[in-house]
């Protein structure tokens, strides 16, 4: 508006031609800004178009105009992305940090760290002898003769079973990786045998080359929830430490060893029943350097195993 007369808006270009947007460097006109002499000497067309910008709005910048040709040009006419392999992605490099890698997450490993026993240097089938029963003792009268008894005998067989993995990886994979290829596979099918070898000793089924885990053996002391389970108490652990002391077999190594579904509700259930103050079944303590909580006194871990 001048004078009260309406005139048409001024374009807010300078006049470039396309080719002379495209030819606008912004990195140059950065670096003019902190370098005078790099400025006179490879800055002269970004800086002649800063100062043609100024001159069209009557107003000197704080450091560089860029013109709106070349704003235009960015906005929409970009040629050369990186993300388009054939349009300059080829030349955007990609840094493998091998030295950073990313470890899988597994399943935790506990039933050795517990106590299991463990047998080494085995060749050929082994068979454990145990002792099945025993001789009975008698009261007898003054010069009495005592009942004759004998011991029986039986034994544990421990037949071989093999668990394996395999990955076959080129010649030129082994040369060109820049991660430490054969040791990540090494710990891989390191890592996956001993996750399975800790799924049969509690789960195996005894059939398809498996061998029999500790469920699946006959024998082994429970405790009967319910037909179709229900809530875990605190009389109910304590009623498995029992059903072992009443077998006899309350010694050497013992632990508790369960899901995380259970451990996480054992750790939101208290001893008796309401009273917080009586502590929670799960010890809410620390756990200790291997990772393991308390329940009733003893070790206790859990695994999605």
């Amino acid at each position: 508006r001048d004078s009260g007369t309406l005139r048409a808006a001024e374009s807010p270009d300078i006049g470039l031609t396309p080719r002379e947007a495209g030819e606008f460097s912004f990195a140059k006109a950065i670096l003019a800004q902190t370098d005078a002499n790099y400025a006179r000497r490879e800055c002269g067309f970004e800086l002649e178009a800063s100062r043609a910008m100024a001159a069209k709005l009557g107003k000197e910048p704080q450091g560089l105009y860029v013109p709106n040709e070349v704003l235009r040009m960015q906005r929409g006419q970009r040629d050369l992305v990186a993300g388009t392999p054939s349009s300059g992605g080829y030349l955007v490099a990609t840094e493998v940090q091998a030295a950073s890698f990313i470890e899988l997450l597994r399943t935790h490993s506990h039933v050795l760290t517990l106590g299991a026993t463990t047998l080494g240097d085995l060749v050929g089938n082994v068979s454990i002898p145990s002792q099945a029963g025993a001789a009975a003792a008698y009261w007898v009268a003054e010069n009495g003769a005592v009942t004759e008894s004998a011991q029986t005998f039986g034994q544990v067989p421990l037949n071989p079973k093999t668990v394996g993995g395999f990955t076959d990886f080129s010649r030129r994979m082994l040369l060109q990786s820049s991660a430490d290829i054969e040791g990540i596979i090494r710990r891989d099918l390191a890592s996956i045998v001993a996750v399975e070898v800790d799924r049969a000793a509690i789960a195996g089924s005894g059939a398809s080359n498996e061998p029999t885990g500790i469920l699946g053996t006959s024998g082994i002391g429970s405790v009967v929830i319910g037909a179709n389970g229900g809530p875990i108490t605190w009389t109910h652990i304590l009623q498995l430490e029992e059903a072992l002391a009443n077998a006899s077999a309350d010694m050497g190594a013992m632990a508790y060893l369960t899901n995380s579904k259970v451990r996480r509700a054992l750790k939101g259930t208290t001893k008796v029943s309401g009273d917080a103050g009586a502590g929670f079944v799960w010890s809410d303590e620390a756990r200790d350097a291997d990772g393991f909580g308390t329940l009733n006194g003893y070790k206790a871990a859990a695994s999605s195993n």
